[in-house]
Order: C-alpha cells, then structure tokens, then sequence
C-alpha cells in the first residue's frame, strides 16, 4: 500500500530546506530536497534511504516518485530518463525522451516521436507506436493515435477503440473520457454509464469522482448521482 503520510514531519534535518521542499510517500520514500537544491529520499524514519544527489532546477526535481518499486530520473542535461530502485541504484539507464511511471509494470517511455512500453526489466513490450500514453490501470491504458484516445491492452492492441479526445485511466470500472464536448465516463466496453455533461472529470476513488460543471467542483457516485455539495431540494 501507499504511504500518504507527509515528509514534513522529518523535516528538523539541517541538512533539508527551511521552505519544506517534500513530497508525499510513495512506496515508502519520499522525495525531499536539501538546502543546496538538490533532491533524495526519506524513508518512513526521517532517514535518508537514498542520498540527495538528484539536481533540481528552479525548485522542479529531476527525480519521480516511487511506482511498482522504480523512479524515474533525469541525467544531468534533464533530456534523457530513466529509473532508479529503492537504493537509489540505475536500473534502467537514461535512454528515453521522456517517460511515465510505472503502474501494473509497464512503464510508457518516449523514442524519438512515438511512445511504447518497457517492463520493470528495462525490456520493451509494446514497440513505440503511440502519439501518446497514460498509465495502466484494471489492465488497460489510455493511448493515442491520430489525435484520438482509446484503450489498449498489454499486448499493445486497442481493446477500446480510439474515439475520445481525451480519455484518463480507469478505476473502480469507470473511466472519464471526452467525447469532444463534455466529459463523462465509460465501461470496460467502451459505452457511456455516465452520460457526457461534465466539464472536467476525474477518476473515481473510493466510490466517488470529482466533477466540474459550470465551474463548480461537485462529487458525483459511479452512477453520476452528486452527493456533494447537497442538491438544494424546492
């Protein structure tokens, strides 16, 4: 499980920024910067299990947070990524243009224009073929091709044809996708439960998605119901 906890209990370390320069736990670890700007993590204990070392640039950390017990990071130009373990060892050298965390061991990484998948290995499973990648999530991801979203599976195959503009990962069965107009949220299968009317939408957590209409953040159910704020009954 993840640990939410905040880094900014530990933070009496001389050693780590007065500004509070912490990110929340991942995988045990959370990233914090030093007063020389520069990023490593503590574990659970206010330890450094891995020490700064990570340059940052106006306070942006060349460094990710823990997924699947990896970290993206950049090299020292911040052009190339790649991972490190929970001992801050390389494991999968700076090679890509860009990447994304890992999430059910697969990992979007960017060569050249198109964006494909590694595993925890380094090993690439899903050739670069996408203009676009999200995480996976129930075992299927967010991709895009030509400038459309859809839904592909491990194999790199499109379960969920691509249609949406955009579309985010799924959780707890629904996921929120863009039908160019409004956001709403769509089965495994790929239809409509949750009719487009949104503004902007969010994953479900725990039951319950946030929703934006009209500028209003609201709390919507799996079935589109608000549950907060309260309608107001005439």
């Amino acid at each position: 499980n993840e640990q939410w906890a905040s880094a900014a209990r530990v933070i009496g370390d001389p050693d780590v920024s007065n500004d509070l320069a912490a990110r929340p736990f991942w995988g045990g670890l959370a990233a914090v910067r030093n007063e020389r700007n520069v990023w490593g993590f503590l574990d659970t204990e206010g330890e450094w299990a891995i020490l700064p070392r990570f340059d940052g640039e106006d306070g942006y950390a060349l460094v990710g947070d823990f997924h699947n017990g990896l970290a993206w990071f950049a090299n020292r130009n911040g052009n190339r990524f790649g991972f490190i373990d929970g001992e801050g060892e390389v494991v999968i050298e700076p090679e890509y243009h860009a990447v994304n965390d890992f999430s059910e061991g697969f990992a979007g990484v960017l060569v050249k224009k198109e964006w494909g998948f590694i595993d925890t290995d380094g090993k690439l499973r899903i050739r670069p073929d996408f203009d676009g990648v999200g995480t996976f999530s129930q075992g299927l991801c967010a991709a895009k091709k030509d400038d459309q979203w859809g839904y592909i599976t491990r194999k790199g195959i499109f379960e969920i044809q691509a249609k949406y503009a955009p579309a985010r990962p799924f959780s707890e069965g629904l996921a929120p996708a863009h039908n160019g107009v409004a956001w709403g949220y769509i089965n495994p299968d790929g239809q409509y439960v949750i009719d487009p009317k949104f503004d902007e939408a969010w994953p479900h957590e725990h039951g319950l998605a946030s929703v934006e209409i009209d500028g209003e953040m609201k709390y919507i159910n799996a079935t589109g119901k608000v549950v907060w704020p309260k309608p107001i009954r005439p």
